[in-house]
């Protein structure tokens, strides 16, 4: 079995400590805003080391919540100016 393969062991060792030091990472912050921002720093650094030049291309970027908050009411008194 191709899962069973001791370089796919190696690197689950590797991606399970890493996930392990997220977690405590996000458990030990106390605001939203602290949470909101380690997830934004895991969203960029994953795309831009995971796949740099469809990230550069597109430009992949963690949205903050406030910013989504804002265009959604944004497109909400719009669409009810405009429509009634």
């Amino acid at each position: 079995m191709l899962a069973s393969h001791s370089v796919f062991e190696n690197e689950q060792r590797e991606l399970d400590s890493f996930y392990r030091a997220i977690v405590q990472r996000i458990e030990a912050a106390r605001t939203l805003a602290g949470k909101q921002e380690i997830m934004r720093i895991l969203y960029d650094h994953f795309f831009s080391q995971a796949f740099p030049r469809m990230s550069e291309r597109l430009g992949i970027v963690f949205t903050p919540v406030e910013v989504v908050d804002f265009i959604i009411r944004s497109a909400d008194d719009a669409i009810r100016t405009a429509f009634g």
